[in-house]
């Protein structure tokens, strides 16, 4: 499984796009959106985007604290299917009642070939990082694992006490 974009929306809605490959190994896409609150992970890993973002735009590091994170969407290329990303987010402005959107410039994960590559095309390591530890929270998410219990897992308990 992959993800092709991973969104908090204005309602607090998660919303996830993400390809699985099928039995000919070709991916099929999936979507869901869903009001179920996440994991508090989920959302202090989106969170942690936010100065990534900073840096991505050439912001001063003093508007940072202004940042919050809200999307981001992958996607994979070349033979290595190396991951490229685009974080979007908004800075909430000084001077103004609306908030100032802001999407960073496309950034690879690593070389699309077998070259070095070049920096200003390819994203810091710790991003890449944050953005992995994003889309394991995602997964989480999709599997269940949410703010009100793990939707999947039997009540032990309370089987136990069915079966006497």
């Amino acid at each position: 499984m992959r993800f092709t974009k991973i969104k908090k929306t204005k309602e607090d809605k998660i919303y996830l796009e993400y390809q699985e490959k099928n039995s000919h190994e070709e991916y099929d896409n999936f979507m869901m959106e869903c009001a179920d609150a996440p994991l508090p992970d989920f959302g202090r890993s989106l969170n942690a985007l936010a100065p990534d973002i900073g840096t991505l735009c050439e912001l001063p590091k003093n508007s940072w604290p202004r940042i919050t994170a809200k999307s981001v969407s992958l996607s994979y290329s070349g033979e290595k299917e190396v991951m490229g990303a685009v974080i979007s987010g908004a800075m909430e402005l000084l001077n103004s009642n609306s908030p100032l959107n802001l999407n960073t410039p496309f950034k690879a994960s690593g070389s699309y070939n077998d070259g070095d590559p070049d920096p200003r095309q390819v994203m810091e390591y710790q991003t890449k990082v944050r953005i992995e530890k994003l889309c394991d929270e995602a997964k989480r998410y999709l599997r269940g694992e949410r703010l009100q219990g793990d939707l999947f897992k039997k009540d032990e308990a309370k089987e136990k006490t069915e079966k006497k």
